[in-house]
């Protein structure tokens, strides 16, 4: 059940076509039409073997106050507002690489009441309540954020499925879990828990630090980078589009951690869960993966996406998750 062929299927977008290179400069106000059928989707991966040496731990107390305790959390939004749109070029750029995100801080600590799932008993209802009750963690922590930086945070909601659905972004598989960009929701394969490494099945919040990644994309789609990343790799080449779609899904790894971080004392997550959930993120490398340390895919290596995983645990200035100013050697 191992080998290239089983692991190369992942990562891989799912859903309507990639839009056609482009390579003239141009107005991006073709852009609706151009990702009318544009799906935005990060998928869990098959991964039959690994290895978890992290040693123990001693567990977070809290002992004072927690932050955004007078945020409202909102219900989920079913037809939420227009995401950004830059119009041209130059402005997705900026949108990228400058955003007026990246100058805030993220606040630490913030509440999340949210009990561990457990993955091999959880039902469908169960995995989807988990879900949503997640969401209102994960709109804690970083809809404050959002407005700071004058952007409108959008609380999806997150469908549990157990047979393939259509969304607007297409077909969902399973063992798949992805943020779709034309309705803002997200989507989750019940079966995605049987693919989770085996050797962490000791960690709590495997499947919650997936959803935070899979939200990750929501910030990204909220503030504008999203959009403006997509509309770059229709105008670049093959390779240039696989570097910026790197530069996405580990900024969307460091979004992980940073909310992996702000909520990690309600959790009592303690060093070696943390240290746990950055392997799972070293695991769903594409060098790993696909077994080839030469591999370049669209999702990152499996040092980029621990290492960046864990910036964001280590930092709390979203300037941090800048992945799109950073290196190229960073994001192999």
């Amino acid at each position: 059940m191992q080998g290239y062929q089983q692991a190369a299927q992942f990562p891989r977008y799912v859903g309507a076509p990639t839009p056609p290179r482009r390579r003239k400069s141009s107005p991006l106000k073709f852009l609706f039409a151009l990702f009318g059928v544009f799906a935005v989707m990060v998928l869990a991966y098959v991964v039959m073997s690994y290895t978890n040496d992290g040693a123990p731990s001693s567990q977070t107390t809290h002992t004072g106050s927690y932050e955004n305790e007078d945020y409202e959390v909102p219900n989920a939004d079913t037809n939420p507002p227009g995401i950004p749109q830059p119009e041209t070029y130059a402005e997705a750029t900026e949108l990228m690489e400058n955003n007026s995100l990246y100058g805030v801080t993220i606040a630490n600590p913030v509440r999340c009441e949210l009990d561990d799932l457990d993955l091999s008993t959880a039902t469908d209802p169960q995995l989807e309540e988990h879900f949503n009750e997640l969401t209102a963690c994960l709109m804690r922590v970083w809809a404050p954020a959002l407005e700071e930086a004058g952007y409108e945070a959008v609380r999806p909601t997150v469908t549990v499925y157990s047979t393939p659905i259509s969304t607007p972004c297409g077909d969902m598989p399973m063992e798949n879990a992805a943020y779709c960009m034309l309705d803002q929701q997200i989507y989750y394969a019940s079966d995605l828990t049987d693919i989770i490494p085996q050797d962490l099945s000791n960690v709590p919040h495997t499947a919650d630090a997936v959803m935070a990644h899979e939200f990750g994309h929501a910030i990204q789609a909220r503030t504008g980078i999203l959009y403006s990343e997509k509309a770059w790799e229709s105008r670049v080449s093959d390779s240039q589009a696989d570097e910026l779609s790197r530069r996405t899904e580990v900024q969307a790894d460091c979004f992980a951690g940073e909310f992996t971080d702000a909520v990690s004392e309600s959790l009592g997550l303690t060093t070696s869960d943390i240290d746990g959930l950055s392997d799972m993120f070293y695991a769903f490398g594409d060098d790993v993966l696909t077994g080839d340390s030469t591999y370049e895919g669209n999702h990152g290596s499996g040092r980029s996406r621990q290492r960046w995983f864990l910036d964001g645990v280590d930092d709390q200035l979203l300037a941090t998750c800048n992945a799109f100013t950073a290196p190229a050697s960073s994001v192999r």
